[in-house]
């Protein structure tokens, strides 16, 4: 880590990325995205209520110790075997 970012993690600030995938009931979801999400580990798309609960645990101080992450809210997206042509 350059000294950089160790001064800027130095200060407790706490930063983080949400990575998302496959969710339905979005005015920019296509029907390829929504059935892929069928496909996942979950069996379902996401919800943008789920991101949203993500959203508020990082901004919550029962997360207050994490920093640095990437968190993906997926369903398993990532990890699914068969993937759906787009």
């Amino acid at each position: 880590m350059t000294p950089a970012a160790l001064n800027f993690v130095a200060r407790a600030t706490r930063y983080y990325s949400l990575s998302l995938a496959n969710l339905s009931k979005t005015a920019s979801s296509t029907e390829d995205e929504i059935l892929a999400g069928y496909h996942t580990s979950a069996g379902r798309p996401g919800t943008p209520e789920e991101v949203g609960h993500a959203a508020v645990f990082l901004a919550s101080e029962d997360a207050s110790y994490i920093t640095g992450q990437l968190i993906v809210v997926d369903g398993g997206n990532t990890i699914q075997e068969y993937k759906v042509s787009l």
